[in-house]
């Protein structure tokens, strides 16, 4: 073969032999293999918080039911106001005699029902007690009242 004919052959192979050959000193680290391909991923955003979306729906009124245990009482006796509204909620109850007024509170139980004893003393027999009941609980109020005759002894 020529030289000729040796350098052309050598130019024809060379982009073959280049790229299966490769010359690396002996310290250098090894030679990634050629199947690995790096994926560039595109940075994924974070995730927005959304906020809590509301149902549309206005918070259920609180309601307030009050009756007395007994609305007759004897005087020198106990009755009960007896409050049914939401689980948890504050009662306040004002319980307005002829000479005087006697506010008393309480909490509801988990079922709703609070539960106020009042004395009956001295209390003006035939006249009539009013008992306003106010409950709430966070921002919700509701109100309600019932009553009460005391009797004689």
């Amino acid at each position: 073969m020529s030289r000729r004919s040796s350098l052309l052959l050598a130019i024809m192979l060379a982009p073959a032999l280049a790229a299966t050959v490769v010359a690396a000193p002996a310290f250098a680290a090894p030679a990634k293999q050629a199947h690995h391909v790096t994926r560039h991923t595109a940075q994924k955003e974070p995730k927005k918080v959304q906020p809590h979306k509301k149902s549309g729906k206005p918070a259920a009124a609180l309601t307030c039911r009050a009756a007395m245990s007994n609305g007759r009482p004897y005087q020198f006796t106990t009755t009960k106001l007896i409050v049914t509204t939401a689980g948890g909620a504050l009662v306040q109850a004002t319980a307005r005699y002829l000479t005087t007024t006697v506010p008393e509170a309480a909490i509801a139980s988990k079922k709703g029902v609070a539960q106020i004893p009042y004395y009956i003393s001295w209390s003006t027999p035939w006249y009539r007690v009013n008992v306003n009941v106010q409950v709430s609980q966070g921002s919700r109020t509701a109100s309600c009242s019932t009553s009460f005759t005391p009797r004689l002894v």
